[in-house]
């Protein structure tokens, strides 16, 4: 436990990284629907309806901006035996901070 509280500055700071995550999963299992919020609050900080697309989970997480500006990847490799598929924005979006996931075997990697 002191570890985890060294870790973070604040209960607010501890609960952003915790939406961080919820909201990162929930654009990469879009079948299923997340609902986040404190404890004691009536309203939701993050929330994605059961059989969304992950661009509509993106657009509800990050905004209408970058959700109209976004690619959807995907290759597979026989020969290598993978197969990958993803989204990404288009040149012409930009943002003062960027952001950047994947997942490798439905697993969240972070950086």
């Amino acid at each position: 436990m002191d570890i985890r509280r060294k870790a973070f500055k604040s209960h607010s700071d501890e609960y952003a990284k915790i939406a961080d995550v919820v909201q990162k999963y929930a654009i990469h299992n879009a079948k299923v629907g997340f609902t986040l919020k404190k404890f004691g609050e009536t309203n939701t900080d993050v929330r994605t309806p059961i059989d969304s697309t992950p661009s509509d989970n993106i657009r509800l997480c990050y905004g209408s901006a970058i959700a109209r500006e976004l690619l959807d990847i995907v290759h597979k490799d026989e020969t290598l035996h993978f197969k990958l598929s993803g989204t990404v924005s288009t040149a012409s979006y930009s943002m003062k901070k960027g952001v950047f996931f994947f997942f490798i075997n439905r697993k969240l990697a972070l950086h």
